[in-house]
């Protein structure tokens, strides 16, 4: 069951509030900040200056500067003084020591605010698909700042308390923070919305479920029992991160499966059929005579257009699987943690909270080598599981002007199965008129699933375009725009654990000469990054940012 857990630090009575996982939770999600020993923590309250800040929304966006845009403004706290900086302000509640202030991303003025590129021109609400509450009414877009002049600061947003707690998820899970419209997002970085793979798409959305990031920042007087004299803290949570195509290309696999189930004449493998056949004895005979004058068969297959269709799209395919195909839909999902998870330290659970720092999806976790020629493998099978009862299938072998003759007939199921209606002639004497059952039978039917499935037949062709978009979208994803995970600035000076990292010092926006410089000691986490390869000064958002430091002791 999940839990609250508080610590009470001794000299101040302040309360720190601990979120472990349980039940309720759906990733394993354990945001810790756990309070030091009071002789640890022996700085005397007006000993230092201190900063927190909590901030949902940052960075660059095209043509705006999330850093300084008014109606993106998150919240600081500070002591002893009220600092001023852009992009956060102070309040509501009144400056104190402890200094906290909370105050939650407003949509309102924001979502009319219009994005311009090349080939784009839309509004930051249709752009990032932001919501403001989940389904139970808590807040998603919150932003948490504290300040106290014992040395603490902490800054947090997104789905986080009043108190800047990461939020227990409710029982049917964690709701969905942003849609982010990534063909829109791409469409300047390519030229125009119908440059190469974006021809084919209707739509490209990264759902985002709930976000959080939190920063935590205390001295520690006391150095014999901390030598660093410090410790920093850094979490973030994305809940899951899920992919959503929309094209044209997947309604075509209905069409093109109901064309190639509906042939006069399929073209299979004569030899592999004549041998599975021949494995049948009470037709043995038959086959010889076939076998020796090379005869060639006919193989009709033909079904009910509506029955396949409805076949096709009474539910998605691979349900189970990463990539989950709605045929009636027009629409592919995705979940990331699943695709990427071989890839990720721990699996899947892992993409979570649990990245390194500054870990770049399909970068630093590439997409695994055999992801697409198992999709296309999985999709055709289920494929051919959905439609085989309803396509009938008939093999004919005629020599000797009508005098020998073999049909096989039945559901491509039937012979998957193992079975058929078998009529035999030789010689212009019949040998067998009814059913037959024997394990050759389904090797015929595999025969039959080939031909159905050839490369460059009609339903191979509809396969493998979808699959080649999904093989350009995740390319994209890895050479255009970079999504990273658990952002931060300087990742090594983490202590309070030290945690690993895949890159530093972070993101150039908030490096020396980047548009937003943060200065020595202040030190950031935002839960997602959104980037243009190659382009930051075009893209570099930040979702789910907080912040603390710097600190200075006082005189």
């Amino acid at each position: 069951m999940s839990e609250e857990v508080e610590s009470v630090v001794p000299s101040k009575g302040m309360s720190r509030r601990t979120v472990v996982t349980g039940a309720l939770w759906t990733v394993p999600a354990v945001m810790v900040a756990t309070a030091a020993p009071a002789y640890a923590l022996s700085c005397a309250p007006g000993r230092w200056s201190a900063i927190g800040r909590g901030k949902m929304l940052s960075g660059g966006l095209f043509n705006l500067n999330l850093d300084t845009l008014v109606s993106a403004n998150g919240v600081i706290a500070s002591v002893p003084n009220q600092v001023t900086e852009t992009g956060v302000i102070h309040g509501p509640n009144a400056e104190a020591d402890p200094d906290i202030h909370d105050n939650p991303l407003s949509l309102t003025a924001l979502g009319a605010v219009t994005v311009t590129a090349t080939g784009l021109t839309t509004t930051v609400s249709q752009l990032l698909g932001l919501i403001a509450s989940a389904p139970d009414g808590t807040g998603l877009l919150n932003q948490y700042s504290y300040a106290e002049s014992i040395g603490l600061s902490r800054g947090a947003s997104g789905y986080v308390t009043d108190n800047g707690t990461i939020r227990v998820a409710p029982g049917g899970g964690y709701p969905k923070v942003a849609s982010l419209n990534l063909k829109q997002f791409l469409t300047p970085l390519l030229g125009s919305a119908t440059t190469g793979f974006l021809a084919n798409v209707t739509d490209l959305t990264l759902d985002v479920g709930a976000v959080a990031g939190r920063a935590i920042l205390e001295q520690m007087c006391n150095t014999v029992v901390t030598p660093d004299g410090y410790h920093l803290t850094r979490e973030y949570l994305v809940a899951y991160l899920r992919l959503l195509l929309t094209s044209p290309l997947i309604g075509n696999i209905v069409t093109a499966v109901a064309s190639g189930v509906n042939v006069a004449d399929l073209n299979v493998d004569t030899d592999a059929l004549l041998d599975a056949l021949g494995e049948i004895p009470v037709i043995g005979d038959v086959v010889a005579a076939l076998v020796a004058a090379a005869a060639q068969p006919t193989v009709k297959v033909s079904a009910n257009v509506g029955q396949i269709t409805t076949a096709l799209t009474s539910s998605p395919l691979g349900s189970s699987t990463a990539i989950v195909t709605d045929l009636g839909g027009g629409t592919v999902t995705i979940d990331v943690a699943s695709l990427l998870g071989s890839a990720f330290p721990g699996g899947s659970s892992s993409m979570a909270n649990s990245l390194p720092a500054n870990s770049i999806l399909f970068v630093d976790y590439a997409l695994p080598t055999d992801t697409l020629s198992n999709q296309l493998a999985q999709i055709q099978n289920e494929i051919i599981t959905r439609i085989a009862s309803h396509v009938s299938v008939e093999i004919s072998f005629s020599i000797l002007f009508g005098a020998t003759t073999l049909k096989v007939a039945g559901t491509l199921a039937d012979l998957l199965n193992g079975t058929a209606t078998i009529t035999a002639t030789l010689a212009g004497l019949p040998v067998i008129n009814g059913p037959v059952t024997n394990a050759a039978l389904a090797t015929v039917g595999n025969i039959i699933k080939g031909g159905l499935l050839a490369t460059g037949g009609v339903i191979n062709v509809a396969l493998v375009a979808l699959n080649e978009l999904l093989a350009s979208i995740f390319d994209a994803l890895k050479n255009i725009l970079n999504i990273t995970l658990n952002v931060q600035n300087l990742p090594e000076e983490n202590n309070n654990p030290q945690t690993p990292y895949n890159h530093t010092p972070g993101p150039a926006r908030w490096n020396a000469g980047g548009a937003q410089a943060l200065p020595a000691g202040r030190y950031d986490v935002a839960a997602l990054g959104l980037t243009a390869v190659g382009a930051l000064n075009v893209l570099d958002l930040f979702l789910a940012r907080g912040s603390v430091g710097p600190h200075a002791e006082q005189a």
